[in-house]
């Protein structure tokens, strides 16, 4: 557990560090052990997310010594206000393609862990 407490850490300090992002919504997704499935289904909805928001920034994390083997793997959405965030939001909840390929994510047998959304800290 202290292993993906620190690698919980490492990524978010990651994360929230661009300056251009004031806010960055973070999930956690335990993927209790079926991984290479996961990100099979993973990969079309992260390309309709990016095709209904092409303002937002994402990227998906993993550890990089272990890989696979911790089952974590984090989902960064960036965006430039809270507003911005919700507008997200809404695009994907409104969506039906994506809702399609969420069910198909949500088929893998995954784990939400944690869902937050981060503000950059500055230190002006």
């Amino acid at each position: 557990m202290k292993i993906k407490t620190l690698l919980a850490s490492i990524v978010l300090t990651l994360v929230v560090v661009p300056a251009w992002a004031d806010e960055v919504l973070v999930t956690t997704i335990d993927t209790n052990e079926n991984t290479a499935a996961y990100l099979e289904a993973l990969e079309p909805l992260m390309a309709r997310l990016e095709e209904l928001n092409p303002d937002a920034e994402s990227e998906v994390l993993m550890a990089t010594f272990a890989g696979t083997a911790t089952g974590l793997i984090y989902v960064a959405v960036r965006s430039k206000s809270v507003a911005a965030a919700g507008a997200v939001t809404d695009s994907t909840d409104n969506d039906a393609e994506y809702q399609r390929l969420l069910a198909r994510v949500a088929a893998t047998g995954r784990t939400i862990v944690s869902r937050s959304l981060l503000s950059e800290v500055s230190f002006d």
